[in-house]
């Protein structure tokens, strides 16, 4: 369940005039946070979809159901142990959304990035059961595989 508390998070996650660049509304303009070499670009990724999910699709019943999947990039072995007992597999999809009875499962990749393994086979059972698999390596690929699966939207990309 999204709160006002949860919302307000998720939306100082990238300021205001650094999402509006990042969403094309402001191509110029420049931003540090954005400009600046980053150590995780499938984090960053990651960010941006959140922020684009939270400002422009409505939330369920109006909008999908979703929710990103373990989002700590680097856990102790002592964690990733007890995440496995949990029942936590390796290369499970970044974000899961469940939109009128289809479940749309989309990895981010940053630009040269690879499916590993273990995510191929992921892909490929939830394929085999009726789910649709994605990878997005920009935020306009994540916002058209979004508008390809009928989810509303009023962004920029889905217009």
């Amino acid at each position: 369940m999204v709160t006002p508390n949860s919302r307000l998070r998720v939306q100082n996650a990238l300021s205001t005039a650094e999402y509006r660049r990042l969403v094309g509304l402001e191509p110029n303009a420049p931003t540090a946070k954005l400009d600046s070499p980053r150590k995780s670009p499938e984090a960053d990724l990651q960010i941006a979809c959140v922020e684009y999910l939270t400002r422009h699709v409505p939330p369920a019943p109006a909008g999908p159901w979703w929710s990103a999947v373990n989002p700590v990039p680097a856990k102790s072995k002592a964690a990733a142990g007890r995440s496995k007992a949990m029942g936590m597999r390796a290369g499970v999809p970044d974000m899961l959304f469940l939109w009128r009875g289809q479940t749309l499962a989309i990895e981010l990749k940053a630009k040269a990035g690879r499916l590993r393994p273990e995510q191929v086979q992921h892909a490929a059972e939830i394929e085999a059961n009726g789910g649709r698999f994605a990878t997005a390596r920009t935020l306009e690929e994540f916002a058209g595989i979004l508008r390809d699966a009928g989810i509303p939207s009023t962004g920029r990309f889905l217009a």
